[in-house]
């Protein structure tokens, strides 16, 4: 009994594989019928650069470019785990108004408006010195389709560390407007309560999430090139900082402790491909 329940088993085990070899074969048959088909390879390392644009959320602007790199480990199904670092080099400078001198009269009291007054006026003008980011990138993709342009859809998680560096100028003053009728100008004085900058330094850790669409070329088993649309979607928290301040302190220097941030992002990259090749496959 025992010898032929084994039997059973074996002839069990050998269908199972047999079926399972067959559908590989037939699958590997099928590929291989497609025109310019391309077998992923297990192991990659991907160059990436491109440049950011834009900012719908947030107080602090991010032109500049995003430079990257990652190892990207291929699964059966055209499936990848990724791992890598990414530095996002931002530079947004006179984010705010003009600055004294010259102060523009106010505008709302133009137009035909010839009576005098006196006003309390602010100006404050908000200068980005650094504001870089660097971290660690940890996600997943997949490719779909079996030619050498492929689409890809993803995601990364990030986290990392942010250095943000601005320079606040306030000037405080009370605007005196008076009408001469003879003339038929206006007369305007200035005397400044307060006028100074203060220049923060903070050290901030970023947490967010990188969507990735895009397209993948393979122009060869051991080197393609790739095109992906990955926006930044994070949250910058102030760790510790540091203020400097000349003169008179601004009401509001610096950034928030916390806020969010949305960094639109176009990345290019070579994609270099690593793997052993089967027996008797060629060289492409």
């Amino acid at each position: 009994m025992r010898k032929l329940c084994g039997l059973l088993g074996l002839a069990l085990l050998a269908s199972v594989s047999a079926h399972t070899y067959a559908q590989d074969t037939t699958k590997t048959a099928f590929r291989r019928k497609i025109p310019n088909y391309v077998e992923p390879r297990k192991h990659e390392l991907r160059l990436n650069g491109g440049p950011m644009a834009g900012q719908m959320v947030g107080f602090y602007g991010d032109r500049g470019v995003v430079l990257s790199a990652d190892y990207a480990r291929g699964f059966v199904g055209q499936h990848y785990l990724r791992v890598g670092l990414r530095i996002n080099d931002i530079d947004y400078r006179n984010f705010g108004g003009p600055i004294y001198p010259p102060i523009s009269p106010n505008p709302s009291v133009v137009g035909g408006d010839s009576s005098s007054y006196s006003m309390m006026q602010t100006q404050t003008k908000l200068d980005v010195l650094v504001n870089t980011h660097a971290g660690i990138t940890i996600g997943y993709e997949k490719a779909i389709g079996l030619r050498k342009v492929k689409f890809i859809i993803g995601a990364d998680l990030y986290a990392g560390y942010h250095a943000l560096k601005l320079r606040t100028d306030e000037a405080m003053y009370l605007e005196t407007r008076t009408y001469d009728p003879a003339t038929q100008l206006f007369d305007y004085s200035y005397n400044f309560t307060a006028y100074g900058n203060t220049v923060s330094t903070d050290r901030r850790i970023v947490l967010g999430v990188i969507p990735r669409i895009g397209v993948r070329w393979q122009i060869t088993p051991f080197f393609g090139l790739g095109l992906a649309l990955n926006p930044l979607v994070g949250y910058s928290h102030r760790v510790s900082g540091k203020e400097v301040t000349s003169g008179d302190r601004p009401q509001n220097p610096g950034a928030l402790k916390g806020y969010w941030f949305f960094q639109q992002n176009l990345e290019g990259s070579l994609i270099f491909s690593f793997a052993k090749r089967n027996p008797g496959e060629s060289r492409k």
